[in-house]
């Protein structure tokens, strides 16, 4: 595709922390599956950590919940 590994997807997520941030929001949660590799590392290099790693469960495709808290 033609926008893909520019770096666009990693300023629309920092954008959105950053207007979430605002709000005085100071944990934001979101999940992924083991399936989407970039999309775990573009979390990961604007914050997020993993907080927890699980089977699938209860929900079906979810693989990771990575937490970003805020200051």
């Amino acid at each position: 595709m033609e926008f893909q590994e520019n770096g666009y997807g990693k300023l629309q997520l920092q954008e959105a922390i950053n207007r979430i941030t605002q709000n005085n929001v100071k944990i934001i949660v979101i999940t992924t599956n083991n399936d989407l590799i970039p999309a775990q590392r573009m979390y990961e290099s604007v914050g997020f950590t993993i907080c927890q790693r699980r089977k699938k469960q209860h929900v079906e495709h979810i693989d990771y919940v990575y937490i970003f808290y805020s200051q």
